[in-house]
């Protein structure tokens, strides 16, 4: 007795569903033999579907679709219809011929793991994010042709392109991004000068060549760099940054000693370097210099505006105030500064003295007679001082 696979499928035609017997072969073999279309149908089978595994394989289709693989020891007799005695298929003395099925994915074990393992790989595969996306996380300035350092930056955006991972020509347009307006025209005459497969090296070595200063300005302006006045922690911080530019190689011990040297004396006696050891914790010993800085600066602003305001001022009426200021009362002491002042040579010839300038001298000979207005009361003198007066109660 022969053993065979039959594969049944239930198609359908419009809204008509019907199993159809599609291909058999022997067990153990892995070519198929198909049966042509007019001759699938299950109502030409009747004998085969009368074995009762085959008949439940076919109620147990349930959808449109659906498909079983049966095996079947058959009869010699049910063999002789499937297959002729040279062990040929045929049916109703058709060939059956063989049937080309496209690979279809193996079952095995070690298969489907691969294949999940490649889900997964799929699934963790990081997603490559867009330049948009990149250019709002990127921990980089805007590069300007007012940039001092010019290899520093690039230092700093050759670690943000490790850090997204960026190579070849997206670097390039990254880079691009990265530019300030004003370069435009640069970075146009640039890519039409260099090949165009030209990756980051080139562009490096062109901005160097472009905006480098190998003068020794930037590090003079650093070292020499003082603190003026503001804050203690922003003149730190702004000097780091300015050493930095000026030569990324610098020890940290060495911009510390720097930035020291440009603090003010006071503050510089007041710190021991065996306990200052670092830029954080000269930053700590600073803070509690801020509110002594702000007292000085509000001094420093009333300074100037006096400063300011004395501008227009002549030397000689500053010598006239100083005259006045130490002619003025000693409140303390309840006397008179001396005012060097001589007595009225007209009150002395009348017998008194009084210290008063003669142009104010009530005596003084203008007429005859002067008169003088004291407490609305009209006063009269004589002009001469050798003259008698005239007896009141004369007849």
């Amino acid at each position: 007795m022969a053993k065979f696979q039959f594969y049944f499928y239930l198609d359908g035609i419009d809204k008509t569903t019907f199993p159809a017997l599609k291909r058999i072969r022997r067990v153990g073999e892995d070519t198929w033999y198909g049966f042509p279309a007019d001759l699938q149908k299950t109502l030409l089978h009747a004998e085969l579907v009368k074995i009762p595994t085959v008949k439940n394989a076919i109620a147990s289709m349930r959808s449109r679709g659906s498909f079983r693989n049966i095996s079947i020891t058959m009869s010699d007799d049910l063999r002789k219809v499937y297959a002729d005695d040279d062990g040929n298929f045929v049916f109703n003395d058709f060939v059956l011929g063989e049937v080309q099925l496209a690979p279809t994915p193996a079952s095995s074990d070690s298969t489907k793991l691969d294949s999940m393992v490649s889900c997964l790989e799929r699934i963790a595969a990081p997603k490559q994010e867009s330049i948009k996306e990149i250019l709002r996380h990127l921990l980089i300035e805007k590069f300007t042709s007012k940039n001092k350092n010019v290899e520093s930056w690039c230092n700093r955006f050759e670690k943000e392109s490790l850090r997204f991972e960026l190579t070849g020509r997206r670097q390039i347009e990254i880079f691009k991004s990265c530019l300030d307006p004003s370069l435009t025209n640069w970075f146009v005459v640039t890519q039409e000068n260099l090949p165009l497969e030209a990756e980051w090296p080139s562009w490096r070595a062109e901005m160097i060549s472009n905006f480098g200063d190998n003068s020794f300005k930037p590090v003079c302006s650093a070292i020499g760099y003082k603190f003026i006045g503001g804050s203690y922690i922003d003149y730190v911080v702004n000097k780091e940054k300015l050493l930095i530019e000026a030569n990324s190689d610098l020890p940290k011990s060495v911009i510390l000693d720097l930035i020291v040297y440009g603090l003010p004396s006071h503050i510089i006696k007041s710190l021991n370097r065996n306990n200052v050891t670092s830029i954080k914790i000269l930053k700590d010993k600073l803070k509690k210099y801020e509110g002594e800085e702000k007292n000085f600066e509000s001094f420093k602003s009333v300074r100037q505006f006096i400063k300011s305001n004395n501008k227009s001022a002549s030397p000689s009426s500053f010598r006239s105030f100083e005259n006045k200021s130490n002619s003025r009362i000693n409140v303390n002491s309840g006397k008179r500064s001396n005012f060097n002042r001589q007595p009225c040579s007209i009150c002395l010839a009348k017998g008194s003295e009084r210290l008063h300038s003669e142009s104010s001298c009530w005596f003084k000979d203008s007429s005859d007679s002067t008169f003088k207005s004291v407490n609305n009361v009209t006063l009269e003198s004589s002009s001469t001082s050798s003259e008698e007066e005239t007896p009141k109660n004369l007849i």
